[in-house]
């Protein structure tokens, strides 16, 4: 945050301090940056669900307010998204069908935008237990 002072026209008391507003966000010069890729380390599979496990990227400029794994059912050749407000691994991945294959690519998430994918995890076939 950057603090300017500044002598209003017509005033002949001391400089005042304030903030403006251009100067709230990044810090200056600093454009934001969206997160490197995580790593993942182990995907599982469950009953209708899976668990991703992975090792956090590097932050880039701000912080990870969330996480997005990118479902890819290759059974039925499908692609949806699964986005998480959680800032922890692992991620769990529910409403899924049995018996199919999946594979998953996880992303960082930041107020610059979403983050590297990550490499796919292995192949996870969800079973009733």
């Amino acid at each position: 945050m950057r603090l300017s002072t500044a002598r209003p026209p017509n005033y002949s008391g001391a400089h005042q301090t304030f903030i403006t507003a251009a100067s709230v966000g990044a810090p200056s010069g600093v454009p934001p940056r969206v997160a490197g890729a995580p790593v993942i380390r182990k995907a599982s599979a469950g009953n209708r669900s899976a668990r991703v496990a992975f090792t956090p990227p590097k932050t880039g400029s701000r912080p990870i307010t969330g996480y997005r794994v990118t479902v890819f059912d290759i059974t039925a050749g499908s692609v949806h998204r699964v986005t998480t407000g959680s800032t922890r691994s692992p991620i769990s991945v529910p409403g899924l069908t049995n018996g199919d294959r999946y594979i998953f690519p996880v992303s960082g998430l930041n107020a610059a935008g979403s983050g590297r994918l990550s490499d796919i995890s292995d192949v996870v076939t969800p079973r009733a237990r």
